[in-house]
């Protein structure tokens, strides 16, 4: 049984995130401002999507702030003193930190979903748990 990501991570951070309607015609990045009561992905500006993702393969800066990311995906983390860890689970990532020295996460990029994990839409309600 799948777990769900936990969407609404995206509005508190306000990170990149790619948009898609179900047809797959129409896209765009731009941050998540909300869901709506029908489980679309609002903008700021209005538009609204079926499916919103982290932007994917992106180097993303991180400010020091608490981690930005729901649990559940995979990343690369890049650190202060020039490190680089690949293939890790958001849920593995406890350390999170940023003190101003050498182990700090001064970025990251999604690279997709983690085992186990689905986005909202991809689930389906009798398979899955949150």
């Amino acid at each position: 049984m799948n777990k769900l990501i936990d969407m609404s991570k995206f509005i508190e951070s306000g990170i990149d995130c790619e948009f898609i309607n179900t047809s797959a015609i129409s896209s765009r990045i731009d941050i998540l401002d909300n869901i709506d009561s029908c489980d679309r992905y609002v903008t700021p500006y209005g538009h609204i999507y079926m499916k919103c993702n982290p932007r994917l393969h992106y180097k993303m800066y991180h400010d020091g702030h608490s981690c930005p990311l729901p649990e559940g995906l995979r990343v690369i983390l890049f650190f202060r003193d020039g490190d680089v860890a690949t293939s890790l689970t958001y849920h593995l990532l406890a350390g999170w930190r940023h003190n101003t020295v050498g182990n700090d996460i001064i970025g990251y990029a999604v690279t997709g979903q983690a085992n186990g994990w689905s986005y909202p839409w991809e689930a389906d309600s009798e398979q899955t748990t949150t």
